[in-house]
């Protein structure tokens, strides 16, 4: 069984400055690969640090990744550590140093004074070319394991890693197979989709694992299938995500990488349908995730961020009345604008939102997070509202995902589509 450890080092990652980008998508190949990434640690550019997360490391896995450090700078670290982990001493490889001078010459530049330590690695090392920088990577074997140096650019570990560090992993993985596939769900929280899926023994396949993740206001219910055989692992994997789909029913807007606007806008095509928006709280937030999918322009005719009661007299021609009698932020004006962004582009649907974000111009009967939609099309209109917790851009975020699901009901309940 392919075991790895991660070490990512680099002051920037601990104190905040920079988000660590790189474990995650090691991790991510790793997986790919049948294999397991047993833990991550992050340290900075502290030598006691680097080689104690690193000795750390061998202990629990045979193959260790160290992204970071190998540059020409005296805080790049990770060639001295993993020599003195290996209890050998540091030399300069002609072959490395040969191609830094290629490296600079091709870009019409002289090696800079420096520049040259980046070909000094511990003895015995195996070089790992690096086609996009400079930055020299190696694999150094110690009595514990073997330990896989890379840049911390991620243009360079990527490439590096593909090229070089995966091959060699494979080589010494145990043939099995794991395969993934996510199940995306809307409208339940978290605790509800496990509890749902917890009160069904019949969804368990022996060999399938079942995670949770949260993405940007859906839940993912990631399914992990493990198997000798691609065949097994893949029937075992379809059972469970038919299991898991007809279990959670119009919660479940699409499977694999589909995203929720992704999966609107395709609905929406099928049908021949167009859409016209009039946003209020969300300030034009819907329209951007929508126009992020191509091919959206045969879909939303247009939209616009009417954010005062002015701009919804002037640009939807909402009546004065409507105002005074129910408020902005009610069912009555999120119907009406739903309908006049409808009326107005000749669109198949009209969608609509108006609430309170918030900090402040909340009251008892209106508190802030309350956010109120209207979809109107030819079979009527569907309102609903949601009283969102958390700050300004809590309650934006959430209402954009609701607004969105709200496309998508509407579209089930009057022409009953399944998810």
């Amino acid at each position: 069984m392919l075991r790895v450890s991660l070490v990512t080092t680099g002051s920037e990652l601990i104190t905040g400055r920079c988000v660590d980008t790189n474990a995650c998508w090691i991790a991510g190949r790793i997986a790919t690969m049948g294999g397991e990434v047993v833990s991550i640690r992050t340290v900075g550019d502290d030598p006691p640090a680097i080689l104690r997360a690193m000795r750390q490391a061998l202990r629990e896995a045979r193959n260790v990744v160290v992204s970071g450090g190998l540059g020409p700078t005296r805080d790049d670290l990770t060639r001295e550590c993993v020599a003195r982990l290996a209890g050998v001493p540091l030399v300069s490889s002609p072959r490395a140093r040969r191609r830094l001078f290629r490296h600079y010459a091709s870009r019409g530049l002289k090696m800079p004074p420096g520049a040259e330590v980046q070909a000094t690695v511990p003895r015995a090392a195996r070089l790992l070319p690096n086609r996009v920088g400079s930055a020299v990577g190696f694999c150094c074997r110690t009595a514990r394991g073997s330990i896989w140096a890379l840049p911390g650019v991620p243009a360079e570990l990527k490439t590096m890693f593909t090229a070089s560090v995966e091959p060699g992993l494979r080589r010494g993985a145990r043939a099995r197979v794991i395969l993934y596939e996510v199940v995306r769900t809307v409208g339940l929280p978290e605790s509800r989709v496990e509890a749902e899926l917890a009160r069904a023994p019949a969804v368990v396949v022996p060999g399938v694992t079942l995670g949770f993740l949260i993405d940007r206001g859906t839940i993912l219910v990631t399914l992990r299938s493990e198997a000798k055989a691609r065949a097994q692992a893949r029937t075992a994997l379809v059972q469970a995500v038919r299991r898991v789909r007809r279990r959670l029913g119009r919660a479940v807007f699409a499977t694999g990488g589909t995203t929720l606007e992704e999966s609107i806008v395709g609905r929406l095509r099928r049908r021949g349908w167009t859409l016209a928006i009039a946003e209020s709280c969300t300030g034009g937030a819907i329209s951007a995730r929508l126009v992020r999918v191509p091919g959206c322009s045969r879909v939303l005719l247009e939209s616009i961020v009417c954010y005062s009661n002015a701009s919804k007299r002037r640009r939807l021609g909402l009546r004065p009345s409507l105002f005074r009698r129910y408020g902005a932020v009610s069912r009555e004006c999120a119907g009406a604008m739903a309908e006049a962004a409808r009326r107005g582009a000749r669109s198949s649907l009209g969608l609509a939102v108006t609430g309170l974000a918030g900090p402040g111009g909340g009251t008892r009967t209106r508190p802030v997070g309350r956010v109120h939609f209207a979809v109107a099309g030819s079979r009527g209109v569907m309102v609903g509202e949601h009283l969102f917790a958390g700050d300004r851009e809590a309650v934006r975020a959430g209402a954009v995902v609701a607004a969105l699901d709200m496309i998508r009901r509407y579209e089930s309940q009057f022409f009953c589509t399944p998810p």
